[in-house]
C-alpha cells in the first residue's frame, strides 16, 4: 500500500444508501402495503366541557362611604390653626379649622370705602352740587378742550411732515434705481466687450460685484420708502386716536359741568341709588367672607384625612377635610384595555378587611366617561359582607365572562397551525383526526373554544403538538385495580 493515496468521498455515496436503507426500520411499519410509517404518539384525553369562562383582571382601588363628604373652604386665606385631626368625631356646625382672614379684612374694608363714596355721590346729587364742585367741573372742562387743541395741532403737523419725509427717501430710491441701472448696463457692455476679446475677465468681475452693490443699495433703499409710508401712516393713525379720546374727554367733561349747573336728573338720581343698593350688597358680602374664615363642618362624621397644614395658603372650594361614615362602597380603575366589557352585575373578588378575606362583591356602576390622563374607567362595586373601613385600599379580581357559544378545554389542546387553531380527537382506529376551531379567549390554563364538535367529546391534550392527520396514537393506559391481598377481609 506504501506509496498509495487513498480518498473517502467515493465511498460516501454507498455509505449514505447503506444508513437510509438501515434508518427505514427505525420507524416501525405502517399501515400500508409493505411501507413503513411514523411510532405511535402517547397521548393524553381531555373533554370539551360546557362551562362559562370568566377574564380575570386584577384592580386596586379603596373603600369609600355613600356618605363621605368633604370640608371645603368657602373662602381664600392662610390656615392658621386646626382644631381637629384624623380619627376625631366632629358634629354639625362645629369649628374645625381657622384661617387668618386677613384678605377677608381687607375686603372688607375696601367694600366699605366704596360704599361710604357712593353714599356721599347720592347726598350730593340729592341735596344740589356745591360751588367749589362747580369751579372743578369747569376746570377740567376746560383742560379737556385744551388737549382736543393740542391733539388737532399734532395731527397737523404730522400730516404735513408726512409728504417731505416720503420725497426724502423717495429721491434716495430713485438714485439708488438709477445707480442700479447704469451698473447693470456697464456690465453688460464689457460683457460683450469679453465676449470679443477686447478686455479681460477680470474686468468684468469687478463690474458684477459694483452691479450687485447697486442692487443692494436700491433694496435698502426701497424697504427704506416702504417703512416711511408704514411710519408715516401709524404716526397720522395715533394722532387721530390721541385727538378723538381728547374730544370724547372734552364731552364728558362738558356733561358733567352741564349736569353740576343744571342739577340732576331724577333718572339719575334712582341710578345711583342702585348703585348703593349693588355695593352694600357687595359689602355684606365681604362679611360673610370675612365671616367665613372660620371653617366649620356641614354634617356628623370622623375625619377621615387631613389636607392642609397650618400655614397653607387655601383658595375659595380647597377641601380642608375628609369626612367618612358608614354604607362603605368599594371603587376601582380598570385598564383602558377591557374597557365597554365591563357591565353591571359582573362578579368581583375582593380581598380587604384586617383579616383579608376574599368576599364576593357585584359591579353597581361603570363610569361613562374615561380619565384622559390614565386613560382609566371606574367602576363602583358593592359586597354585603365586606368589613372594610372608608379610606381602606383593597384589592379585587374582575371577573368578565367570555361572551359566545363555545365550550372549554385546556390549553394543551390547542396546535398552531401557520396562524390556523386546531385540536385532535381520536377515531375507531387508534389515529389523529384534525378539527379547526376558534380561540375565542384565555383565562390562565383555560381556553375557549368556537367548534363544532358537541361538549363532552374527548380531545388529546398532552402529546397533540406532534400529530397530523392520521398520526397514530397511543392510547393511556388503565391503572390497575388494587387486588386484596392475602387473609384481607373484605368490606
Amino acid at each position: 500500500m506504501e506509496g498509495k493515496t487513498y480518498s473517502m468521498s467515493r465511498y460516501i455515496p454507498a455509505l449514505l444508501a447503506l444508513f437510509l436503507l438501515s434508518g427505514c426500520s427505525l420507524f416501525g411499519k405502517s399501515g400500508g402495503k409493505g411501507g413503513y410509517g411514523l411510532p405511535p404518539v402517547p397521548i393524553s384525553l381531555l373533554t370539551l366541557e360546557d362551562t362559562t369562562l370568566a377574564e380575570e383582571i386584577s384592580l386596586l382601588g379603596e373603600g369609600r362611604s355613600r356618605s363621605d363628604s368633604s370640608l371645603n373652604s368657602l373662602t381664600t386665606g392662610v390656615v392658621s390653626q386646626l382644631l381637629v385631626d384624623v380619627g376625631d368625631e366632629v358634629t354639625a356646625g362645629q369649628a374645625v379649622a381657622y384661617l387668618d382672614g386677613t384678605d377677608q379684612r381687607i375686603a372688607l374694608a375696601e367694600a366699605e370705602a366704596r360704599l361710604a363714596e357712593s353714599k356721599s355721590r347720592l347726598a350730593e346729587l340729592v341735596n344740589g352740587t356745591r360751588p367749589e364742585v362747580l369751579a372743578q367741573r369747569e376746570a377740567e372742562h376746560k383742560a379737556a378742550l385744551a388737549r382736543v387743541k393740542e391733539a388737532e395741532s399734532s395731527l397737523k403737523a404730522v400730516r404735513a411732515l408726512a409728504p417731505q419725509l416720503v420725497k426724502q427717501v423717495e429721491g434716495d430710491y430713485l438714485a439708488s434705481k438709477a445707480a442700479e441701472q447704469d451698473a447693470a448696463d456697464e456690465y453688460r457692455r464689457t460683457q460683450e466687450l469679453v465676449r470679443q476679446g477686447a478686455l479681460s475677465k477680470r474686468e468684468l468681475v469687478r463690474l458684477k460685484a459694483a452691479w450687485d452693490r447697486a442692487r443692494g443699495e436700491l433694496v435698502r433703499a426701497e424697504q427704506a420708502r416702504s417703512v416711511q409710508q408704514t411710519s408715516n401712516s401709524r404716526d397720522e393713525a395715533n394722532s387721530m386716536a390721541a385727538l378723538e379720546l381728547a374730544r370724547a374727554d372734552a364731552s364728558r367733561y362738558q356733561a358733567q359741568m352741564a349736569e353740576a349747573q343744571e342739577g340732576p336728573r331724577a333718572e339719575v338720581i334712582t341710578a345711583q341709588r342702585e348703585i348703593v343698593a349693588a355695593l352694600e350688597a357687595a359689602r355684606d358680602k365681604a362679611l360673610v367672607d370675612f365671616q367665613r374664615a372660620t371653617i366649620k363642618s356641614n354634617t356628623d362624621g370622623t375625619v377621615k384625612s387631613r389636607l392642609v397644614a397650618v400655614g397653607d395658603r387655601v383658595e375659595a372650594g380647597d377641601t380642608i377635610f375628609e369626612l367618612g361614615g358608614e354604607n362603605v362602597e368599594f371603587y376601582f380603575d380598570v385598564p383602558e384595555r377591557v374597557q365597554g366589557r365591563v357591565k353591571r352585575g359582573q362578579t368581583v373578588l375582593l380581598r380587604a378587611g384586617s383579616e383579608g378575606k376574599t368576599v364576593e362583591g357585584e359591579v353597581v356602576g361603570v363610569a361613562g366617561a374615561v380619565d384622559l390622563q390614565s386613560r382609566r374607567q371606574s367602576i363602583r362595586v358593592k359586597a354585603e359582607k365586606a368589613d372594610v373601613l372608608a379610606g381602606a385600599a383593597v384589592t379585587g379580581t374582575l371577573l368578565i365572562p367570555v361572551e359566545g357559544d363555545y365550550l372549554v378545554s385546556h390549553r394543551d389542546a390547542l396546535v398552531d397551525k401557520m396562524g390556523q387553531w386546531v385540536i385532535y380527537t381520536v377515531d375507531s382506529e387508534n389515529k389523529a383526526v384534525e378539527h379547526q376551531v376558534e380561540r375565542l379567549a384565555g383565562v390562565g390554563e383555560k381556553v375557549a373554544l368556537k367548534t363544532s364538535l358537541k361538549a363532552g367529546t374527548k380531545i388529546v391534550g398532552r402529546g397533540a403538538p406532534g400529530l397530523s392527520p392520521g398520526r397514530p396514537v397511543m392510547l393511556p393506559q388503565p391503572e390497575p385495580s388494587a387486588t386484596p391481598t392475602a387473609g384481607a377481609t373484605p368490606k
